[in-house]
């Protein structure tokens, strides 16, 4: 499954995002500051492509 990342400091508009991308099968993942990305990043090990 694709996994994406939303970082905006708006939570509405992340969950709005999360909802609609999850319709269309992708593992949505939510940050709302920079700390929050860099978690993945480092924690979950996310990479960019």
């Amino acid at each position: 499954m694709i996994k994406i990342l939303i970082v905006d400091d708006e939570k509405g508009l992340c969950d709005i995002l999360k909802d609609f991308f999850k319709i269309y099968g992708f593992d949505v993942l939510i940050a709302t500051d920079g700390q929050g990305a860099g978690h993945y990043f480092l924690d979950e090990g996310l990479l960019l492509r």
